[in-house]
């Protein structure tokens, strides 16, 4: 659903007036994070095992690697745990891929026929990489592994980022979750006007600019280079 849409604007609405209303600490975010599952069921609702299975993975990785001591064995389990967290996007992603590449007559490609239909979950690529750089920040000791489950799983299922980005880092968000609903003039002007410079460079010149850049790439040949060139600026 994109940040325009009327329907997300509603929700998000909504939300920033309830939001204040639940009281402060563990029950905001709690309320935070399962309003962010509730949006995301919305959304895509057969693949939300999927977010969470990613989002638990880093968490309990998070806890395992805080407790090992620097040598191959915490190496050892990094590697397992940075696997098991991207799995689940290089099966989507590549699924159709590997079972175009396989024999069809044999038995390999049968047992793929299944995930050949899969389809790429909404923002499986932000989610994925705001796990693993939990889990790399952890691994080379930037940041402490988080022991609190409500904090943690709030930020990964922040919906705001959830499933357009950007993809922003656990260490970074997690202390600002602790005034999540809480009203600062200043810093809403602040945001407010860096939202009103996005929204005007998007729809005004990024959407203006896109018809031509996309018909010069879609057909490079039959331009000269000056439009080569315009369209690539």
């Amino acid at each position: 659903m994109a940040f325009t849409d009327p329907r997300y604007l509603l929700f998000l609405g909504l939300v920033t007036v309830m939001l204040p209303l639940v009281p402060r600490g563990m029950m905001r975010l709690s309320v935070s994070g399962l309003v962010g599952i509730a949006f995301y069921l919305n959304l895509v609702p057969d693949y939300c095992y999927v977010l969470v299975a990613v989002s638990a993975t880093a968490y309990v990785g998070g806890l395992v690697l805080s407790k090992l001591a620097d040598g191959w064995p915490r190496t050892i389990a990094f590697v397992a745990l940075v696997v098991a967290a991207v799995l689940p996007l290089l099966i989507f992603k590549y699924a159709a891929t590997l079972y175009a590449v396989l024999p069809p007559a044999s038995d390999i490609a049968a047992r793929w026929s299944v995930m050949a239909n899969l389809i790429l979950p909404i923002g499986i690529s932000f989610y994925t990489f705001l796990a693993l750089g939990y889990l790399i920040d952890v691994y080379v000791d930037s940041a402490r592994a988080e022991p609190n489950a409500v904090r943690f799983f709030a930020c990964m299922w922040f919906f705001p980022h959830l499933t357009a980005g950007p993809i922003e880092r656990v260490r970074h968000l997690a202390p600002q979750l602790e005034n999540i609903g809480e009203f600062d003039y200043s810093r809403a002007v602040s945001g407010l006007r860096a939202i009103l410079l996005g929204l005007f460079m998007k729809v005004v010149i990024a959407d203006t600019l896109a018809p031509y850049v996309d018909a010069v790439y879609a057909n490079p040949r039959q331009h000269g280079k000056i439009d080569l060139v315009l369209a690539t600026f």
